[in-house]
């Protein structure tokens, strides 16, 4: 189930994708206050990476 609204994302587990294609997996750091834009935490070899929505990424939430 894709998220639309990122306010209340911070610290929990998703799966990022864009028009579709899964991208990352992992918990979210920081959500802009206009919760436009989330940070995903580093993690193993994934860097600490920015995502927008206005660049076509969709959100959902993985279980715990």
């Amino acid at each position: 189930m894709t998220i639309e609204c990122w306010k209340d994302l911070q610290g929990r587990q998703v799966l990022i994708r864009k028009d579709g294609t899964p991208v990352r997996a992992g918990r979210v750091e920081e959500v802009t206050p206009a919760a436009d834009v989330l940070w995903m935490e580093h993690h193993g070899g994934n860097p600490r990476q920015l995502f927008e929505k206005a660049e076509g990424y969709s959100v959902e939430l993985l279980p715990i």
